[in-house]
Formats: C-alpha cells, structure tokens, sequence
C-alpha cells in the first residue's frame, strides 16, 4: 500500500485558500484527472522508474497533481523552494546551482520567467504553463511499489546547505500512519497549513490528508508571510481540526490577538495543532494559549512535537488532549555538566524545559555522548533514532558517519525522562563558554523578549577570537535603535541573558531583520548569520565594554 493507491480513491476535496474571498476548490477527482495527464507528458520526456523530478511550484493544485504524475511514472519527487534570487527567504542561486548538482534531475517543472537558472543542468524543463490539463488515457504509465523511492527530502539547511534524504514509499506510508495513530485521525477531520511544502512538516499535510482522505486546505506561504493572521482566519473558515505549524508563527501569531478581535475568529473545532521545526519555549506556548482562549481555543490543543527530514517527518508527540509536561532544571549543572537534575520552579538557575511527548510507533531513541557511547539516564546527549521509516543516508554519500547500523545521529541534544522527549538544542549551534555549554535558542527567547521582537529576528552564537585568543558570543538583532539608544539596550540585554541564561555576551549587532536569514520553515540559519559577521556583511557592531557580568 502507498499513498499513491489512496490518492487514486479520493473522495475529498483540497482547498487553496488566498483568502476569505478567494478559495480554490479542487476534488480527488480532477487532481487524479490532471495527475494523469502530466505523468504521460512526464513520460514522453523520458522520466521513468527511479528518475528524480524537481517540482519548483507555489503551492497549488498542479504541484499535487505534478507529485502524484511523478508517483504514477515510478519516479522520485524532491520539492524544491520555487523563488529563486539573492534576497532573504528565496533559494539562490549559488543554492539551486548546489541543489541541481546534488539531485541530478530527470526533469525540472517550474515556473519561473528565469529559465536562464537551469541552463547548466542537463534536465528536461517543464514551465507550469506547459502542463497538461487533461489527456485521453485512463491509466497511469506505471504504480510504485512500497520499495520505489518516493521523495528526496531536503533537510532545513539550519547549519549547512540543505542535504538530500531518499525516502520509499513504504517509509513514508509507515511514518503517515503512526502519525494518524498517536493523532486519531479519521476521514472527518480537516487539514489547514502554511507550511512550505519543500519542508518536511509542510509536505505531511498532503500526505496526512492522502492517507486518510481528509479534506486538506493549504495557504500559500507568501500569503501567511503577508499576513500572518491568515492561517487562524482560514481554520475559523473551514472550520478545521488539524493543523502543524512551526513554534515561531504561534509567537508570532500571539502579537497578532489585538487585531483578531476585530475579526470573527472562531477556533473551537481545532482539536490539534502540532507545534515543531525548533526548541520550545514554555513561555511561548503558555502566552499562545491564553491569548488564544477567548477565540475558542481548548487547553492542550497545542502539542510540541519532534521531528525531521530524515524519519519522514515525526518522531515523538503527544496524543490529542494529553497536558503539555514542563520541567525545571538546574541550568548551571546542565550547562557545564550535562546533568539531568529537576529543581523547583523558583530555585535560583531553574531553567524550564517542554515536553516533546513519547516516541511514535516504531521509533527506538538512544541517547549518547559526542563519542557514541551511551549517556547516564540523568545525562543530556546526542539523539539517536532508529526505526522502519529513518533514512539509512544522504543522497550522494554525505556525511555517512551520521548512519551507523540502523541508527542515525540527529545532531540534536536532549534527553528522555520518564518516557518522554526533551530537545535541548543542536550540537552544531551550541554555544561553548568557559566550559559550559548553552543552547543559543535560549538566549535568543530573552533578547526578543527584551526588545519586544518578532520570533526568528535574533541569532545568537559563538566565534573564536583570534588576536585574543578566546571564545566570544556574539547576540545580532533584528533592530536599528538610534545611537543614544544602543548603550542602554546593550546593557539591558546583557544583564539579562546573564540573569536568566547564565552566559556573558561580548559583542551586539544591530541589523535590519530582512537581513537575518532564515529556512524555508522560518528557523534563523545560524550558521549562515555567523559566516555573514565574519565576513564583515554587518554595518556595525558594538563590543560591551567596562560591564562586569558575573553569572
């Protein structure tokens, strides 16, 4: 069985929703109806079983119907971001140039005017104006098999250039069904997302709603990075149950309630909404939840979940319904020692901590030591999965290390307690001071609060000082403060992530927030915003003089 066959006995609608006043409505029929015609044009360009077609479309009726063509060519889909240029949010094209080469494409089907991008690749092109309506056959040229592989997912690109993960059709299947399992999904609930459908949480709403024929409303994502408020408008619409969003957008979304209450927003069918994509703050959920409240919100809809590209898409979750667990830990012990220790809420260096819920069916978790062995059940680690639907490695060999027996090393820390998961940051992105490690997600959390910023406009990392020879943290903001205002807000800030996180700062950038880059799901590129600062991209900056910080 893949979600293939499934797709071909729809009964359910999608929906495209540009607005109140401008839904798109499509059946399982039509779509299956023009997928089919595709997949012969698909095929006389010469894609066949185990070709890999690169779909660089908006979100839209034809990129549904261009993934199933590919599906019913037996070939493998990799869904990539279709705005290509140099500025934040598009895919450049030192980028695509990197992707192409990577993938190797049979066919590229996109619709950009620029068709100058793809000169250097061999590929067959398809511009979106050129795919086929309707066609005479009745059939498919060919159906995978559970063995086909079906996508190449592309990892977020957080702290490197995005990697390509092969992934069956029975890994997915198996994955979708888990989920349906631990979410209780039925043919009577309703899918809304944003999401780019190049991301891995994006894409799971199609497959979700393909597994169970649940009606699915997708929202362009320029259209929620227009206008945010759009993806709870279209819930109250369509009067959804399910949604996934990243945690960034549901803080985003809480400085959005003033306006809401203009509007007829009606969330009391959301019955659950997967939180994801980076570390959760307890902060940011609770404020969620009770701007939320008087729009019909119920208590523990919002469910942070953990997942990534290389297991499909989820790994751990809680059941609808199920409270939220919060922990508080001795932030200094699990800072320098990697200790696992619960305080009380009110100790001095108590840092709070959510629950990511319990492993889905079929996922096994190790937690391990940066040398692989295993950690203490009180000690923090790198997370290791392993299970039927996780990647057994990269496309073109990549980073093999990371695949080891069965098991993957996903660069993320954390611990299990009592049977639930805790992700405490990337290895990549740990910031290393004075011996003690901390998760720059943390002090990221206090600087937005402090300057009352949206999500996603602060990166905080490390760098080594060459003339003087140490490690210095570097916070960039997404802000442009007059001159007389830099010296008090440097202070204040400092004070604070001191206060709160335990760690000294060194240097504050101010920038415009267009220049901060981000993923295609919304997660600051770290990684990125560092290499920017050393290659001097940064106007200014200001090293903190003469405040003497003792954490």
């Amino acid at each position: 069985m893949t979600l293939f066959d499934s797709a071909l006995t729809r009964t359910a609608p999608f929906h495209i929703y540009h607005g109140s006043a401008q839904i798109e409505t499509h059946t399982g029929a039509d779509i299956v109806t023009r997928a089919r015609a595709i997949s012969w044009q698909m095929q006389a360009l010469g894609v066949g079983a185990g070709d890999i077609v690169v779909l660089m479309l908006p979100t839209s009726a034809a990129l549904i119907a261009c993934l199933l063509a590919a599906w019913g060519c037996r070939a493998t889909v990799c869904i990539a971001p279709h705005n290509i240029g140099g500025e934040p949010g598009r895919l450049s094209h030192h980028k695509l140039l990197a992707l192409l080469d990577l993938v190797q494409p049979k066919l590229i089907v996109h619709d950009t005017a620029h068709s100058q991008a793809f000169e250097s690749s061999p590929a067959a092109q398809l511009h979106r104006e050129q795919l086929a309506l309707t066609g005479d056959s009745t059939d498919f040229p060919a159906a995978p098999v559970p063995s086909d592989v079906a996508i190449v997912q592309l990892t977020s690109g957080s702290t490197s250039l995005p990697k390509g993960v092969p992934l069956t059709h029975g890994q997915v299947h198996t994955n979708v069904m888990a989920i349906t399992d631990r979410v209780r999904v039925t043919p009577a609930d309703h899918i809304v997302s944003w999401l780019p459908l190049c991301h891995d949480m994006g894409l799971s709403a199609i497959t979700e709603a393909l597994s169970m024929d649940v009606t699915l409303t997708l929202i362009p994502t320029e259209r929620f990075v227009h206008s945010p408020t759009v993806w709870l408008e279209a819930l109250s619409r369509q009067r959804a149950t399910l949604s996934p969003s990243a945690a960034f957008s549901y803080a985003l979304l809480t400085k959005f309630a003033r306006r809401m209450k203009r509007e007829a927003i009606d969330l009391s069918h959301w019955r659950y909404g997967w939180m994801g994509a980076e570390p959760i703050s307890a902060r940011r959920l609770d404020e969620f939840e009770q701007a939320m409240r008087p729009f019909g919100l119920r208590a523990h809809v919002v469910q942070p979940a953990y997942g990534l590209a290389e297991a499909v898409v989820a790994v751990s979750g809680n059941a609808p319904g199920e409270a939220v667990r919060r922990i508080h830990l001795d932030n200094v012990l699990l800072r320098c020692q990697g200790r696992v220790r619960l305080v009380d809420a009110q100790a001095d260096n108590a840092i709070t901590l959510v629950s990511n819920g319990k492993p889905i069916d079929g996922v096994a978790m190790s937690i391990r030591r940066g040398d692989g062995t295993p950690a203490r059940h009180d000690e923090q680690g790198h997370v290791w999965i392993s299970g039927p639907f996780v990647a057994h490695g990269y496309l073109g060999g990549v980073d093999a290390q990371r695949f080891q027996g069965g098991w993957f090393d996903t660069g993320d820390l954390g611990f299990v307690l009592d049977g639930e998961v805790y992700i405490s940051g990337r290895a990549k992105d740990v910031i290393i001071r004075g011996g003690a490690n901390t998760s720059p997600a943390h002090v990221e959390w206090v600087v937005e609060r402090e300057l009352e910023l949206r999500p996603s406009q602060v990166a905080a990392f490390s760098y080594r000082h060459a003339s003087r020879e140490q490690e210095e943290v570097v916070i960039v903001a997404g802000m442009q403060p007059a001159p007389a205002e830099r010296s008090a807000l440097i202070q204040r800030l400092s004070m604070a992530v001191a206060k709160e996180v335990g760690l000294t700062v060194d240097q504050v950038v101010f920038t415009a927030a267009r220049h901060i880059p981000k993923t295609t799901s919304g997660k600051v590129q770290r990684g990125m915003v560092r290499e920017m600062f050393l290659q001097g991209q940064f106007e200014h900056h200001d090293e903190i003089t003469g405040i003497a910080i003792t954490p």
